[in-house]
């Protein structure tokens, strides 16, 4: 079942997405990821990912396709994403094909 976002009836968002502990950092949850967000953004929609793993965070850095568009509470600040310990942080990508 799909429903629209709060704000356009074109945009689509991922928010969960979970890799048994024995297959985690081999790259399934980023391709996954990938193989929804381009069936989306091919259909008209554009398609946002956020996350606060580290490891997905980081992934999604070195993704071609995926651009940082938020990062904490604040504007990402030219694309760099800084780390705290102590902190929890989310960081939302949009998937884009050019």
């Amino acid at each position: 079942m799909h429903f629209p976002h709060a704000t356009s009836a074109k945009m689509k968002r991922g928010h969960r997405l979970v890799v048994l502990p024995d297959w985690q950092g081999v790259g399934i949850g980023p391709a996954l990821a990938a193989a929804v967000a381009r069936s989306y953004v091919e259909k008209g929609y554009r398609f946002f990912s956020t996350s606060s793993s580290v490891a997905f965070i980081r992934a999604m850095q070195r993704a071609p396709h995926w651009r940082l568009r938020r990062f904490g509470h604040t504007a990402r600040a030219a694309g760099t994403v800084k780390f705290h310990r102590d902190r929890v942080r989310t960081a939302t990508f949009e998937f884009v094909l050019a």
